[in-house]
């Protein structure tokens, strides 16, 4: 994608200067992309019309429906980077406003196609697609998207054009008086004529009526001449035209003949300011058909970035994302949803994984009826269709979609009875295209394999069809409900058992997917849900064989497995979050203990050393007066007492500051809510839980809660008084348990940061490591608003976006400086 795409270019290619037309050989193989039929199974052209609604102009609108994919794999990537762009400038909310197209491009085409000037109507629409032209020409990089601001380089600046348009025409699209001298001139003409005519036909009219010969009515227009009613007697006593009679015959309207002469010259008049207007018209036609390739040139970006933004509001209305190009044929869908299901309904949503580093390239889906099976298939054509198309996915990161040559399907009932053909032999017809595309890189689903005939001969045709497409570089993914093919797909290489999952206790679909596991039909199980006799299904059961007895519970007792084994890992997994948290908990707290420590310890060598320094002055001033002085008995006595209190100062702070082990034994019996004193630590503790076996404690030491063994506890402190407390000024603090989540959904910005910031609070007084914020999805501004801020608060140690069973995109977690 060329963004300085020439405009001969831009003419020979028909205006898309940023769709490759040509098909490079070596890049994407030579097939139909999407067949007829695909196209009608997969409801492509509905889904297309609906991004079509979000088009301002008809000629984007109508390429929209056309939906026609990209041919070559380097411009295919250039428009899905350009696409990210504008979801992203949807998303800022700063993307270019197109409403100005709208009007313009009826206008455009004429003034291309006709060599007719425009009327001030058409110019006046057209000048608002010129201005927005100039505009994006001249506004400024952004960072957030160069590719889309390298393409506002091929827009011309109009601003003289434009200026000239609104000078001469009015809002209404009419001409101003001051487009030029001359029309001017003729207008006041015009004017001042009429006004000559109004006053003659009021004379003549008081003439007239005052020698009594008009009826009734006064003054009027007829065939655009103005006229009297005069009465029929008096018609020869009066000067002027006839030119109309009333029905009754009894009045006829007459144009005075002293005003023929003055509207000759107004209709003389009138003629020359059209003349002038025509004049005025072609030359600000003529001056843009001067600039003709500027403005084709113009008018292709400016239809490119219709087109662009079209595509992106549809799928920032489905929260969807550019997905990753395979370099591969592998087809990872993580969390996607059909797009028209995703509209109206909230959707489970798929996981599937196909082909992924050279892994299994066939999917055999089994499952209940109405569990999902089709809309499973038709979410993964879609989803490797959607991207070639331009368009952005409904799914979660990481999702990876192939370059394939063609997409086939043989989904649903097409019998015929025009060509003879069963359904049975309808799918046959289908597969056997299948087959003929096979060798190509492909994405090729089947919808009930083996079904429409015999159950063992469907199983076998089906069964040397999974083996035919084991052979192909594409992908396959097929349904059934045939139990040899499931024994079949567990035996063979690349490939694999799938299912949707069911709900045995309250025996529904959970419509998930689950790759791995072949799936039960629960015939039965649905019929009983469904209030059949009990005699049917006990009859229904006795009539089944012994391997499709064994088979199903086989595949029950393995689905059982599977869904033990992820609640295991669910459980292990939220455990391994929690330990983790413990640890990050504790390691951050033995590091504030530490870091309290030296502190304290830093704090007591610099007191010491103050006393020392204070006690050496003492000394050394008490020898310097006995030296001066005389030596009298008094004078060395109270040197000597100065001396001896300061020493025991300093053997007090010598014992204070000095570990005091004691052993185990003299601690005597500890229970919770006794005050300890702990080594290496010298703030005091409070007992808050004992282990059974004594040997280790849960204390508290002021925003600490520590695990100590039993041996770190030096001694046991008296309680504390009441007004010791007091006077020291301790302060007691009673907060709210903050909980462990906090919703901010359908907060404003303002609203949500207040709230957050109150909320770290809250969990620091309350020593809580780790935060759950909910923002939800919607458009993400939220999220990026909350997260920016966690960025700048120094509280805040990290965050990150939640795993999707904690709620993915949607939340963010916080790990905090407790």
């Amino acid at each position: 994608m060329n963004p300085e795409f020439p405009a001969s270019e831009a003419r020979r290619t028909g205006g898309r200067p940023f769709r490759s037309r040509s098909r490079r050989e070596g890049v994407l193989p030579a097939a139909e992309l999407i067949p007829a039929a695909t196209r009608l199974v997969l409801e492509l052209d509905r889904l297309l019309e609906w991004v079509a609604e979000g088009a301002v102009t008809t000629e984007a609108a109508l390429r929209l429906r056309e939906g026609r994919p990209h041919e070559d794999e380097e411009t295919l990537r250039e428009d899905l980077a350009c696409l990210a762009e504008m979801l992203d400038l949807l998303e800022r909310g700063t993307a270019p406003a197109l409403g100005a197209l709208a009007e313009g491009e009826a206008p455009l085409r004429r003034l291309q196609e006709s060599p007719d000037w425009l009327e001030g109507e058409e110019l006046r629409a057209l000048s608002g697609l010129l201005e927005l032209s100039g505009d994006l020409a001249g506004a400024a990089a952004d960072s957030h998207a160069p590719r889309l601001s390298l393409w506002r380089g091929g827009l011309a600046d109009f601003r003289r054009e434009v200026a000239d348009i609104r000078r001469a025409i009015g809002e209404d699209g009419s001409l101003l008086d001051g487009a030029s001298p001359e029309l001017r001139r003729l207008r006041r003409l015009y004017g001042s004529e009429e006004q000559r005519m109004r006053k003659e036909l009021e004379r003549v009219e008081q003439d007239w009526r005052a020698r009594g010969l008009l009826g009734d009515t006064g003054l009027g227009w007829r065939e655009g001449r103005p006229v009297l009613p005069v009465n029929s007697g008096a018609l020869g006593r009066v000067q002027g035209l006839v030119v109309d009679q009333s029905q009754s015959g009894r009045t006829f309207f007459v144009e005075p003949a002293a005003c023929l002469e003055i509207r000759t010259r107004l209709s003389r008049t009138e003629v020359e300011i059209r003349q002038e207007e025509v004049r005025i018209l072609r030359g600000l036609s003529e001056a843009l058909r001067a600039r003709g390739e500027e403005l084709s040139a113009s008018w292709d970006i400016l239809l490119e970035l219709d087109h662009l933004k079209a595509r992106a509001r549809w799928g920032r209305g489905l929260e969807a994302r550019v997905p990753e190009i395979s370099a591969g044929v592998e087809l990872v869908i993580v969390q996607g949803r059909h797009p028209l299901l995703a509209r109206h309904l909230a959707v489970v949503p798929l996981d599937l994984r196909l082909g992924e580093a050279g892994g299994d390239r066939v999917l055999l889906i089994s499952g209940p009826n109405a569990g999902g099976k089709t809309v499973a298939m038709k979410t993964a054509g879609l989803f490797a269709l959607l991207p070639r198309l331009g368009l952005p996915l409904p799914c979660g990161e990481g999702t990876r979609i192939p370059l394939l040559a063609t997409v086939l399907t043989d989904i649903g009932d097409q019998q015929s009875i025009e060509n003879d053909l069963s359904t049975y032999s309808s799918h046959l017809a289908r597969m056997k295209v299948i087959l003929e595309h096979a060798p190509l890189p492909g994405l090729f689903l089947v919808d009930e394999l083996g079904s429409g005939t015999d159950p063992e001969e469907g199983s076998a045709v089906a069964m040397s069809f999974l083996e035919r497409m084991l052979l192909s570089p594409g992908l396959t993914v097929v349904s059934t409900h045939l139990g040899q093919l499931k024994a079949f797909a567990h035996d063979r290489s690349g490939l694999q058992n799938a299912c949707m999952s069911f709900d045995e206790e309250r025996i529904v679909p959970t419509f998930r997917l689950v790759q791995g596991v072949p799936g039960s039909s629960y015939a039965l199980e649905i019929l009983q849900r469904m209030g059949m006799p009990r005699v049917l299904l006990d009859r229904a059961r006795h009539h089944m064989g012994s391997e499709q007895k064994n088979l199903a519970r086989l595949i029950g007792d393995l689905q059982s497995r599977v869904a033990t084994a992820e609640r295991e890992r669910q459980a292990a997994e939220a455990g391994r979050i929690k330990l983790d948290s413990l640890v990050a908990r504790y390691e951050e707290k033995l590091k504030a203990a530490q870091k309290e420590a030296r502190e304290l310890k830093h704090q007591a060598v610099s007191e010491a050393a103050q006393i020392v320094k204070g006690a050496s002055r003492l000394v050394e001033n008490t020898v310097r007066e006995i030296r001066q002085g005389v030596a009298a008995k008094e004078t060395v006595q109270a040197g000597r007492h100065r001396i001896a209190e300061r020493l025991e100062v300093l053997q007090k702070s010598e014992q204070q500051l000095a570990p005091r082990p004691v052993a185990p034994q003299e601690l005597g019996v500890l229970k919770v809510g006794d005050r300890v004193r702990l080594r290496d630590l010298e703030s005091p503790a409070v007992v808050r839980r004992i282990e059974k076996d004594g040997e280790r404690l849960q204390v508290e030491a002021g925003i600490l809660k520590l695990s100590v063994e039993r041996g770190r506890v030096m001694e046991v402190l008296p309680p504390e008084d009441r007004r010791e407390r007091e006077r020291r000024g301790g302060v007691s603090i009673h907060t709210s348990d903050p909980g462990l989540r906090l919703d901010l959904r359908g907060r404003s910005a303002d609203e949500a940061l207040v709230e957050l910031d109150a909320y770290v609070d809250d969990c620091l007084v309350s020593g809580l490591p780790f935060a759950t914020i909910l923002h939800g999805k919607g458009t993400g501004v939220l999220r990026q608003v909350v997260q920016e801020h966690l960025r700048g608060n120094p509280l805040v140690l990290s965050y990150r976006d939640g795993q999707p069973e904690e709620g993915g995109d949607g939340v963010t977690i916080l790990k905090l400086d407790v």
